[in-house]
């Protein structure tokens, strides 16, 4: 990571920014159209990250963290606007995965080139190095001080999908994307316990995993989706016949409590097994806003995962990415 260098390419585009800006003001003034009209006239709107598109952003407890579009910086910003680069570039998988057969789509969303957890100051990245996939690392959000780092011990051409970070460990697979597989097999699961100084370990189970967060794994069983704790003790199975759309990464809450089940619109609290219903989304496209807060789109609503209810959002971006000054138009954070 260098922010400072990531610092100096921000400081070049403002000044070149202002530099049109003047340009701008004065031909608007040899024109005749005004100040007022003229300072409404953007020379680069991108200079404002509020004013940028945002595809890729995650939730931490001290605000949020995303990647800033045109030079692909790693931002922290709080509710108060205080903002700080905290690292650049992050790896994005190269290539396209093959589709599941069955599934129509890959088993993991695109965008998870970064991921926080909303309870905790903590985001976590891959890093690119002179070009290649470097170091996974994980990063107190709020200073940009890296707490651990470690290489992946994958095959250039697999894909990392990152699936949850906490205070202990970082959970994520190394697939390779062209099996076309519905969910991520164990053998390409690692628990990296970065607190306790560990390398990464690898599940080396055979079975394919739905998702992995806090110690908590979904797996598809035969007799439907099957929650087992981090000693792979069955806490709860749950029968559904059409959840294959889930993705990984993205299924279970940030904690592991809760599971979400895009196919059939319900939501598990995977220690009981009690089920949720939520009404019914043409869309899987759904991110977890809150440790029991999963927000979906088309239509865009914030929905309960205690109580089940759903509220319609009057529209987008998401209230949340307005509270924080940025535009995320229809795109969900990466939890």
């Amino acid at each position: 990571m260098d922010p400072s260098g990531a610092v100096a390419r921000r400081k070049l585009k403002a000044q070149k920014s202002r530099a049109c800006a003047v340009v701008l003001l004065c031909a608007a003034l040899l024109a005749g159209i005004g100040v007022w009209n003229a300072s409404s006239l953007r020379a680069d709107p991108d200079d404002d990250p509020g004013a940028s598109p945002i595809s890729v952003f995650t939730f931490v407890s001290t605000g949020i963290v995303f990647v800033e579009p045109e030079f692909l910086d790693v931002v922290w910003r709080n509710i108060r606007g205080d903002e700080k680069i905290i690292g650049d570039v992050p790896w994005r998988n190269r290539g396209q995965a093959r589709p599941s057969n069955s599934t129509g789509s890959p088993a993991w969303r695109e965008h998870r080139e970064i991921v926080g957890n909303p309870d905790h100051d903590l985001v976590s990245w891959v890093e690119t190095t002179d070009g290649q996939r470097g170091d996974l690392v994980v990063v107190e959000a709020s200073t940009g001080g890296v707490l651990a780092r470690t290489p992946i011990q994958a095959p250039p051409h697999h894909f990392v999908v990152i699936a949850s970070v906490d205070e202990e460990t970082v959970h994520f697979a190394t697939p390779d994307p062209g099996t076309g597989f519905p969910d991520v097999p164990g053998p390409v699961i690692w628990v990296w316990r970065w607190a306790a100084g560990e390398d990464p370990g690898n599940l080396g189970v055979d079975r394919f995993y739905n998702d992995v967060s806090a110690g908590t794994s979904a797996v598809y069983g035969r007799n439907g989706v099957e929650f087992e704790d981090e000693n792979r003790r069955m806490l709860s199975t749950v029968a559904f016949p059409d959840d294959s759309p889930t993705n990984f990464g993205g299924a279970l809450s940030p904690d592991g409590t809760y599971w979400y089940g895009a196919g059939t619109s319900k939501i598990v609290e995977t220690a009981t097994g009690t089920v949720i219903n939520l009404p019914r989304a043409p869309e899987r496209n759904y991110g977890w806003t809150g440790a029991a807060e999963l927000t979906r789109t088309r239509p865009l609503t914030v929905c309960s995962a205690v109580s089940g209810l759903c509220q319609r959002q009057a529209g987008i971006p998401l209230d949340v990415c307005q509270r924080y000054g940025i535009v995320c138009g229809d795109n969900l954070p990466v939890n």
